[in-house]
């Protein structure tokens, strides 16, 4: 009975198995994984295109909508929702690229040779 399975072919037929199995439980599991990612990927860009409404009542309402609607699968983030939701005064606000330089102070221009953030004593001044 031990020569069959010292039996070089018996082995390999044994590896070969083994790692095609293996090679298929990859698969499935980080096939898993990318479904779990690309949900969440467009539940993310579902409530983005909601903030980028910029109307603060149409994006709670909106976002209720979602809510009512189970698109927000993510518990964490439908307790947020949630959360936010209860309070009246507060307002989600997007900020595009334009509008983000626009609300951000503006920074004076560097002189010549001046480095971020040094000390005049290294930009030159004595």
């Amino acid at each position: 009975m031990s020569e069959r399975w010292s039996n070089p072919l018996t082995v390999a037929v044994i590896a070969a198995a083994l790692a095609g199995f293996s090679s298929l439980y990859l698969a499935y599991v980080n096939n898993r994984a990318q479904v779990a990612l690309e949900a969440s990927k467009a539940e993310s860009d579902r409530i983005l295109e909601v903030l980028k409404i910029g109307e603060p009542e149409r994006v709670r309402e909106n976002l209720r909508f979602l809510l009512q609607l189970g698109l927000v699968r993510d518990e964490v983030l439908r307790r947020r929702i949630e959360a936010w939701d209860a309070n009246p005064n507060r307002a989600p606000v997007y900020l595009s690229r334009d509008r983000r330089a626009a609300a951000s102070p503006q920074r004076q221009p560097r002189e010549p040779g001046e480095a971020a953030g040094a000390p005049a004593a290294v930009r030159g001044g004595y």
